[in-house]
């Protein structure tokens, strides 16, 4: 539910301030199997992956994109 109030938000956010680039939206099938893949021009790829896309789906991400190191003082 949060997320249909949150997708119209983050496009907006992302269109004014990115210049991003969508191809191939309408091979994207209604339900069942579906690959989708980024091209890795940032770290924003899971989100600015998910924005167009109008159907439920899991992200695969490399482990090390969670990982916070912080240093000891």
């Amino acid at each position: 539910m949060l997320i249909k109030f949150l997708k119209p938000i983050g496009w907006t956010i992302f269109r004014v301030l990115f210049s991003v680039e969508y191809q191939g939206l309408e091979n994207i099938p209604a339900g069942g199997p579906v690959i989708i893949a980024g091209n890795h021009p940032s770290y924003l790829d899971p989100v600015l992956v998910g924005l167009p896309v109008r159907r439920t789906f899991d992200l695969m991400a490399w482990d090390a994109l969670f990982e916070f190191r912080c240093s000891a003082v």
